[in-house]
């Protein structure tokens, strides 16, 4: 028997988990008879770290707090050298004369094998979700090459891995499921994420189950937006609802106001195919409001998130807001280079007559000509230890500087591009603190999950092909949007396109509850 816990938005699921782990260790139960299995690497970071300090422990007492591939790795006792690398994919390339475009995965971001070339995104995707090949193929539409060359690929990638003895990632859970007798024994078991595993993901999870006492499935069927990546939420539902499985609700979310979830549930309700939820928000009222254009005045105070369906539309607000001199980071880079900043503060720090390391000095004279600021050579620093520090005074005497004390960052600084040299001097004018990371996050929506801020700005432009997928599936793209407006605990600004295309349902229920 399991017991599933759903979540809506910032109702404590990961608090509940911990009040379980915390439960069972009060009971006797080892920390390492205890399994917390997340569908991405941040979610699992963010229990182990949480039980580390609640429970006065150390990391290494909670092993299998993993993601399933990790435990997969963790089981079948697989190092580095065991598993399909960059290097390994372009030595593939190479021998079946097909060139592979940028074969990373984005495995710690999502928790699935995500393949930047688009025929081993469909190769991974067939085994994870367990379907075939061709029906994958069919599915996509166009591909370069047609099915021919896929299923060469296909064909090509699996002899390769195995006159290697390589895994990927699905190799790993598929090599686990058929040796369950590695698979470990657990007093207490805690599944997380749950609406974003594959129908793979589900067999090891099945498996995991039946060596486990006690079971707990944390999940929220509203916010599965992974079907892109093989994740089935059909699979929970259906285990759910099971004779013998319980359910519970968290019925209070910590995060949304007021005015912010009666637009939430009014959306996310329209949806069938979902576990019906009943959940209150806080008392704060909070604020909704649906400009028809972005306001870029609104950012000037606040911790925002600004938020879009897919990652081409933040490409313009990111370009305008750089143009206006925002400071705001996307994909963990700020708008402006950390290590001009650094070298900034660096620069800064030496005027005020302290002193630097060995690493800071270079820092600077990279961004020092040698033709105006430093003497030919004097980047080498030679005759300096990694020991030493060094004062303004000490590097004009001795190590080749040949600026005045009194020389501000910018002129010093000379191969500083004039374009970052613009956009700090305005940052710094409108008294924007560089030395914290900045108050502005562009992401797209499924970049953000997991994530909240103050205050979010939702662009509610859709691409041609996101209209095609929603006149298909509106669910899918109710539970996008759901998940983005869910990010707000202060403010949620909804606006409108700046193309034709939208997701008009947010702002058609803003006007049908104006009449």
């Amino acid at each position: 028997m399991s017991e599933f816990i759903f979540g809506p938005p910032g109702t404590g699921k990961t608090t509940t988990l911990l009040d379980i782990v915390d439960e069972a260790l009060s009971e006797g139960i080892e920390s390492n008879e205890i399994g917390y299995f997340s569908f991405t690497r941040k979610a699992t970071d963010e229990a182990i770290n949480r039980a580390v300090k609640n429970f006065n422990r150390k990391h290494k007492e909670f092993p299998y707090f993993k993601t399933l591939h990790a435990l997969a790795r963790f089981c079948l006792h697989l190092d580095r050298t065991s598993i399909m690398q960059d290097e390994d994919y372009e030595d593939f390339s190479n021998i079946i004369g097909i060139k592979i475009h940028n074969p990373s995965s984005r495995l710690e971001e999502f928790g699935a094998t995500l393949h930047d070339d688009d025929h081993l995104s469909l190769i991974d995707r067939y085994r994870i979700k367990k379907t075939s090949l061709y029906e994958e193929f069919k599915h996509h539409g166009h591909l370069e090459g047609g099915w021919k060359k896929l299923d060469k690929l296909d064909r090509g990638f699996t002899a390769f891995k195995t006159a290697r003895h390589l895994f990927d990632f699905t190799d790993m859970l598929k090599a686990l499921i058929l040796d369950e007798e590695k698979i470990p024994f657990f007093k207490v078991l805690i599944i997380d994420e749950a609406q974003d595993l594959s129908p793979l993901q589900w067999e090891l999870v099945d498996k995991l189950i039946l060596r486990s006492t006690r079971v707990y499935v944390a999940a929220d069927d509203d916010q599965a937006i992974f079907g892109w990546t093989g994740a089935n939420v059909t699979e929970l539902l259906k285990r759910a609802n099971e004779p013998g499985n319980t359910k519970r609700v968290l019925h209070q979310s910590y995060r949304i106001p007021l005015s912010i979830h009666p637009y939430a549930t009014a959306l996310i309700n329209r949806n069938k195919n979902r576990e019906p939820k009943i959940w209150h928000p806080r008392k704060e009222k909070g604020l909704i409001t649906f400009p028809n254009y972005k306001d870029f005045s609104l950012f000037q105070e606040g911790n925002w998130l600004i938020l879009a369906s897919t990652g081409y539309q933040l490409d313009k607000i990111c370009s305008d807001m750089k143009h206006r001199g925002i400071f705001f980071s996307r994909k963990g880079y700020a708008s402006v280079s950390q290590s001009i900043l650094d070298a900034m503060f660096t620069w800064e720090n030496l005027l005020k007559g302290n002193a630097i390391s060995l690493e800071d000095v270079k820092l600077i004279y990279k961004y020092i000509s040698s033709k105006v600021g430093l003497k030919w050579g004097a980047k080498k620093m030679e005759g300096a230890t990694e020991s030493e520090t060094f004062t303004f005074d000490k590097l004009k005497g001795q190590y080749g500087l040949l600026v005045e004390k009194d020389t501000p960052w910018h002129v010093g600084l000379d191969r500083i591009n004039e374009r970052e040299e613009r956009l700090i001097k305005s940052l710094l004018k409108k008294k924007e603190d560089l030395r914290k990371p900045p108050r502005i996050t562009a992401s797209t929506i499924h970049g953000a999950k997991g994530g909240e801020a103050d205050k979010v700005m939702l662009l509610t432009d859709i691409s041609r092909k996101g209209l095609d997928a929603y006149y298909k599936d509106a669910e899918e793209m109710r539970k996008v949007f759901y998940t983005g407006m869910t990010r707000a605990k202060q403010e949620l600004h909804v606006i409108a396109p700046e193309t034709e295309v939208e997701f008009g349902e947010i702002r058609y229920e803003h006007q049908k509850r104006k009449r």
